[in-house]
């Protein structure tokens, strides 16, 4: 997995939840930053933490790794740009975390007596012109021209003028003893002695493309200028008793009256006017800020088989039963990687996890 991903032998990434950040006292951003994003968790924690949780907590994916890794106490590093997928990764590797947590102090070269060296500053001038070796490139060139290596032939053929455009008329002459020295007879067959097979020949094409000129003229109407006047229509006195009068109007305003007394009770109950951002909450409550810098962790799902090391692409809650999520899981892979194995991606299967909140750990596939 070390070697698709790009992730070093000796680093394991790990998902830690907020609960599990606030079990082991390695809050983001708050215990650990990206200034100083080292941890110690000794192995006793983490299996106090097996008990308590199982399957469900955290360091279970790496669980085999606690339980083989020869120091008492092991390192987590918080991954603040997720570089290696995760919010933190584990190192595996007792050297590397000696070489992490005790980094080796960076001392100028000395010399023969003990002391440093001076600089000696060295003069780059321009590159002098060497001259051209052959690697027998220009014979293959040479090999592959055409060549003409015998002279042309330039023949003239004529024919008299009165022979064109005469009428002809062909016929079977049969072979006799007066015409056998000027009639030869050619037939077809197959010579069993011929035999040149050609296997391998050099071909030269080339392809160009065709060109055509087209002209094309759109049919241009005689401009004419068109003007055109409205002029509003208004109900005489008749019309409008005749209207305000009518069973459609009293019903329209049976039906209307109800609503429109609702909304002048409400604008005087609630002012619809008011200023949202005058009611926002002081600067040290709002969202996001040291107060409350993350949202709350409601469920957990965990699954070690389908969704292990994977990213979620897509959550969409069932439609009619409450307490159901479908979830769906890609690889750790950019868009360009994305596009390189598209035919591996078309030939392994899609799944979707079903989960329920009544059992967080065995989701539907």
């Amino acid at each position: 997995m070390a070697e698709e991903t790009g992730t070093p032998p000796y680093i394991f990434p790990i998902f830690f939840t907020s609960k599990t950040q606030e079990i082991f006292s390695c809050k983001a951003d708050e215990d650990v930053k990206e200034e100083n994003p080292h941890k110690i968790i000794t192995k006793e924690q983490i299996q106090q933490d097996f008990k308590d949780r199982a399957a469900i907590s955290d360091f279970h994916p790496a669980k085999k790794i606690v339980e083989e890794y020869p120091s008492d106490e092991l390192l987590i590093v918080y991954d603040a740009a997720f570089q290696y997928g995760q919010n933190f990764y584990l190192i595996i590797d007792e050297e590397e975390k000696q070489k992490i947590l005790n980094p080796p102090e960076e001392s100028g070269e000395l010399g023969e007596n003990g002391e440093e060296e001076p600089e000696i500053a060295i003069r780059i001038g321009l590159r002098t012109p060497q001259p051209w070796i052959s690697m027998g490139s220009e014979f293959e060139v040479e090999d592959e021209k055409v060549v003409e290596t015998d002279d042309r032939v330039k023949l003239t053929i004529t024919r008299s003028r009165k022979d064109f455009g005469c009428p002809v008329q062909f016929e079977d002459r049969i072979e006799d003893e007066h015409s056998r020295d000027i009639v030869i007879d050619c037939l077809a067959f197959e010579d069993s002695a011929y035999s040149i097979v050609k296997k391998e020949m050099d071909v030269g094409t080339q392809n160009t493309a065709d060109y055509f000129n087209q002209e094309s003229q759109t049919e241009w109407p005689r401009p004419k200028n068109a003007a055109v006047q409205c002029e509003a229509r208004q109900n005489t006195d008749k019309e409008n008793d005749v209207i305000m009068n009518s069973d459609d109007i009293v019903d329209f305003m049976d039906e209307v009256i109800p609503r429109f007394e609702l909304a002048l009770q409400q604008n005087e109950t609630f002012n619809v006017f008011i200023n949202d951002y005058f009611e926002l909450g002081e600067a040290e409550n709002a969202f996001g800020t040291k107060s409350d810098n993350h949202l709350k962790e409601y469920q957990s799902f965990t699954d070690l088989q389908f969704s292990k090391n994977k990213t979620v692409h897509d959550i969409q809650w069932h439609p009619h039963i409450k307490g159901v999520i479908a979830v769906s899981c890609t690889e750790h892979m950019s868009f360009y990687e994305r596009i390189d194995k598209t035919t591996r991606a078309s030939q392994s299967p899609s799944l979707i996890l079903i989960w329920s909140f009544a059992d967080p750990i065995h989701p539907l596939v």
